[in-house]
């Protein structure tokens, strides 16, 4: 589905308009993403591990282990999984023992670091030492989108709709998670792009402003 300059769409009143410079050109599409080989090897390890889990309760909500198919879900590996399901460092960084009050509040702190959290992020999700801390953008965006197919793929779609050449197009991109959310946020910026975001760590005047900013004509985002 695509919309472009010019055409005509309904409001929500039901009256033609003209998309013009107030109404953004639209494009949908569905893409199939899938693992390179070796990737998905990787996936499935930390995956079999957190489903033969999955249904063992014990642990912080004192209820005894139930391994059976009815057995109550844990939600903490439920979390993971579907963290995991965007890019395994996702879950190693839970896997690290950070702890917060919330994980919106702790990665709300996070994002509004110099490095939008990169470094703390890289000493818990890197487990070999013998790979020094990367401080060229280039290396921390590989290192993010590495055996992340879907912020491989975002990339691509960047550079095919001319995200790095004047004038910029401006892209909306929505998460479900926090964690994805810092994660593709950190991704954005090292490819040197100027990012805005709306989360549940920020106030209402924030989001206001965010909203403006993006939403404006002269935006660079």
């Amino acid at each position: 589905m695509q919309r472009s300059m010019g055409d005509r769409v309904l409001d929500q009143n039901g009256r033609s308009i003209v998309i013009g410079a107030d109404i953004p050109p639209l494009r949908v599409m569905t893409i199939e993403l899938r693992y390179s080989p070796v990737d998905q090897k990787f996936h499935n390890i930390d995956y079999d591990f957190y489903i033969e889990n999955l249904h063992k309760s014990g642990g912080d909500n004192g209820a005894a282990d139930d391994s059976s198919p009815g057995g109550r879900i844990n939600m903490g590996l439920l979390r993971i999984l579907c963290l995991n399901a965007f890019s395994p460092l996702l879950s190693k960084y839970l896997d690290s023992g950070t702890r917060a009050q919330t994980l919106s509040q702790f990665i709300g702190r996070l994002v509004n670091g110099a490095d939008n959290g990169f470094e703390a992020f890289f000493l818990a999700t890197c487990r070999d030492v013998s790979i020094p801390r990367l401080k060229d953008a280039t290396e921390q965006a590989y290192y993010l989108c590495r055996r992340c197919s879907r912020l491989a793929m975002l990339l691509r779609i960047f550079d095919l709709e001319g995200a790095f050449v004047h004038p910029r197009p401006r892209f909306l991109l929505v998460c479900h998670w926090p964690m994805v959310a810092w994660m593709v946020e950190m991704f954005v910026v090292r490819l040197g792009l100027r990012t805005v975001s709306v989360t549940a760590s920020k106030t209402a005047e924030e989001c206001a402003a965010a909203v403006t900013e993006f939403t404006s004509p002269r935006s660079c985002c």
